[in-house]
C-alpha cells in the first residue's frame, strides 16, 4: 500500500492530517518540496505535536538520509531526533561490505573513516560497521537518553548466505542493543530475521 503524501505548512499540517485520517491509515507528510526536488522534513516540534495528538499508532521519521548510499556517518547536527522519539533504527546496507570508503559507495566517507579509525579508500569491514553503529548510538542516546536502539542490517538479498550478517549482528548485540533486524526492505515481508541478546 502506497501512503498518501501530504505537503503542508507546519501550522496547518495537524488539521489536514485529522481530516485525512478518516480516509486512509497510511500518510506521509512534509512541509514542501526543496530546490533539490526532495521533500522538506518537519521540525522536531511539529513531529512531537503529531505524536502527542494520538492520531497514529506509529510515527516513522527519516531522521537523516544517506543520499542513496548503503552507509554513512552522522554529521555534527545529526541525528535529528524528535524529543519524544522512542526507538531509533539505524540502517546499513549489507552490500557495502568490501566496498572502498569513497564517495561512490559511502555518504561522507571521511567521517566514516575517522569514526572507524581507517583511511578513505580502504574497504568497509564488519568492524567498520560496528564502530559506526556504536558511535551513532552514543550520539543518539545523548540526544534522547530513553530510546530503544535497534540496528538494521538491510539488503540481505545481496548476500549469498546470511552467515556473515548473523556474525555481524552478534558483534552488535549487548545489553544496550538487545535486538538486531536482518531485512530486505524491498521484499513483501521485509523483516527476515530478528536476532536478540540474551544474558549469559
Amino acid at each position: 500500500m502506497q501512503p498518501q503524501v501530504v505537503l503542508e505548512k507546519e501550522e496547518n499540517l495537524l488539521d489536514k492530517l485529522v481530516k485525512l485520517c478518516s480516509k486512509t491509515n497510511l500518510l506521509a507528510a512534509g512541509k514542501g518540496i526543496s530546490g533539490e526536488q526532495k521533500v522538506d522534513g518537519l521540525s522536531k516540534e511539529c513531529l512531537d505535536q503529531i505524536y502527542r495528538s494520538g492520531l497514529f499508532d506509529y510515527v516513522l521519521v527519516e531522521a537523516d538520509g544517506s543520499r542513496g548510499k548503503s552507509m554513512k556517518a552522522p554529521a555534527e547536527h545529526e541525528p535529528v531526533l524528535p524529543s519524544l522519539a522512542t526507538t531509533v533504527l539505524p540502517v546499513v546496507g549489507m552490500d557495502i561490505l568490501g566496498c572502498p570508503l569513497t564517495e561512490e559507495f559511502v555518504h561522507r566517507p571521511h567521517l566514516v573513516a575517522r569514526v572507524a579509525g581507517q583511511n578513505t579508500g580502504e574497504p568497509v569491514t564488519e568492524t567498520t560497521v560496528v564502530k559506526v553503529f556504536r558511535h551513532y548510538e552514543l550520539i543518539a542516546k545523548q540526544a534522547s537518553p530513553g530510546i530503544c536502539w535497534v540496528p538494521v542490517l538491510n539488503k540481505m538479498d545481496c548476500l549469498e548466505e546470511r552467515k556473515k550478517a548473523r556474525e555481524l549482528a552478534m558483534q552488535l548485540l549487548n545489553p544496550t542493543t538487545p535486538r538486531v533486524l536482518l531485512t530486505s526492505a524491498l521484499s513483501h515481508n521485509p523483516v527476515l530475521e530478528v536476532m536478540e541478546w540474551f544474558p549469559q
